[in-house]
């Protein structure tokens, strides 16, 4: 068991991109991500996609973590299940719900199935590539930067807000800034 004064220490050390820390602190937590686990089922997820999903909640929990509004674990605690969560939307949001009940086409042949057909040709267009999105993201300002990393949900905005020493107005008026960037470059490939 590790004590406070231990964990601490392997917080700070964990921050400075200490592997072997992070892993041991994750380790201790390893019963908090295997109950995780059992209170969510996604059909694709097996044990080690969730583990890795739950040591980078640890990294991000560790990185964005404040003694003084409490113990490590709860916080980390709630980031899990905050993630989660997110993830279950995420599947179940009505233009995903498709891929939720879909049958692999390997399943299918191996029962032999008459539910296999022929593919319909059809041209695939696509909206953004790789490159567009490294191009948007390395045009956005460091504040368009936070607040993206609000809305993809790294931090809320009152976590970035402390973590950047920006307002929370400055962090909204990024955000809709950046926001017309992202449809601008997914909107100006598109034609």
């Amino acid at each position: 068991m590790i004590h406070a004064k231990k964990e601490a220490k392997l917080i700070s050390a964990a921050r400075q991109d200490d592997e072997k820390a992070l892993l041991q602190l994750f380790e201790k937590y390893r019963p908090l991500v295997v109950k995780s686990r059992r209170k969510f089922y996604f059909r694709d997820f097996d044990d080690d996609d969730w583990e890795q999903e739950a040591l980078i909640v640890c990294l991000d929990a560790v990185d964005s973590y404040n003694p003084n509004r409490g113990k490590f674990g709860t916080f980390y605690k709630k980031r899990l299940y905050n993630r989660a969560v997110d993830l279950l939307r995420y599947r179940t949001t009505s233009r995903r719900i498709g891929n939720e009940i879909m049958l692999s086409l390997e399943a299918l042949i191996e029962c032999d199935s008459n539910k296999i057909i022929e593919p319909i040709e059809q041209p695939i267009a696509t909206v953004a590539n790789m490159e567009n999105l490294a191009d948007f993201f390395r045009n956005l300002s460091d504040p368009e930067l936070v607040a993206m990393k609000v809305f993809l949900g790294h931090y809320t905005i009152e976590e970035a807000a402390e973590k950047y020493n920006m307002s929370i107005e400055k962090i909204k008026r990024a955000g809709q800034r950046a926001y017309q960037k992202l449809l601008k470059a997914v909107f100006d490939q598109v034609k």
